[in-house]
């Protein structure tokens, strides 16, 4: 993170907390986070934030986690609301939003369960529920997070396509993990959260969101095969659709063309 960039803290009317730097519009990003919730601090704050940084030079944006304490038995129908009742309160318009991974679902959530809160919809390395090699890379974080281990080397089933890769991966995430986990290492919000999107697919539904959205993802993406987001973009009306060439579940958000393609879209 930059440290020319400003970071202030805030919340929403009905109490849910978020990030807001830059100028212009407002965008509200949702991060790919799993396991934190709320502002957080330090490393893991700048692991939610850093995807959505070059954003902040067109558009005023708020990125917004969920609300710690998410009760057993929340489906990502609950987030949504909760952050639809942020967002009206709020801004009492549409505003744009971004959703990445994890708060890809949750934007296509809200977009279906609460249409008047959002003006345009960009899904990014996310679509209509996840592949079963996603759904098993969460599973595992949920395992070894509860076994007290350390969980963030379960992305490396999905960060690449060469076994040498995976182990790679694992090694470095492994090293990584305590800067990603949450402030107080409790796990019980990321598990209930994974438990929530393990169930959550709209495919039958997809039709019924009436933002304009683009689907932007990798075509080497693991955890969203590119066809998904094919059927994705397909099933949603109008909708646009890029993929980026070589770039896998984390990387398509860090290409250096996803500010532009994001702002071209939300100008349309």
């Amino acid at each position: 993170m930059s440290s020319k960039v400003e970071i202030h803290e805030g919340t929403f009317p009905n109490g849910l907390a978020y990030l807001k730097f830059g100028s212009g519009a407002p965008l509200v990003a949702l991060p790919g986070s799993t396991s934190e919730h709320g502002n957080l601090s330090g490393g893991a704050r700048k692991f939610m934030i850093k995807p959505f940084l070059a954003l902040g030079e067109r558009h005023t944006v708020y990125v917004v986690n969920r609300r710690p304490g998410l009760a057993a038995g929340s489906t990502l129908a609950d987030i949504a609301t909760d952050l639809a009742e942020g967002l009206a309160g709020e801004f009492g318009e549409p505003v744009d939003v971004l959703g990445y991974s994890t708060g890809g679902s949750v934007a296509q959530q809200l977009a279906l369960g609460h249409p008047k809160v959002v003006r345009r919809l960009v899904v990014t390395s996310s679509a209509y529920t996840l592949s079963p090699a996603g759904r098993a890379a969460m599973r595992r974080f949920a395992e070894l997070a509860a076994a007290g281990k350390r969980p963030a080397t379960a992305w490396a089933s999905i960060a690449s396509t060469s076994p040498i890769g995976q182990r790679l991966w694992g090694g470095l995430l492994w090293l990584l993990d305590p800067m990603m986990r949450p402030s107080d290492g409790d796990y019980t919000d990321g598990i209930r959260a994974i438990e929530a999107e393990d169930q959550w697919d709209i495919q039958a539904r997809l039709a019924e969101i009436q933002a304009p959205t683009l689907i932007l993802g990798g075509d080497k993406d693991l955890a969203y095969p590119a066809q998904m987001f094919r059927d994705t973009a397909a099933g949603i009306p109008d909708a646009t659709l890029v993929l980026y060439e070589g770039r896998d579940h984390n990387s398509a958000i860090a290409d250096k063309r996803f500010p532009e393609t994001v702002a071209e879209f939300l100008r349309a």
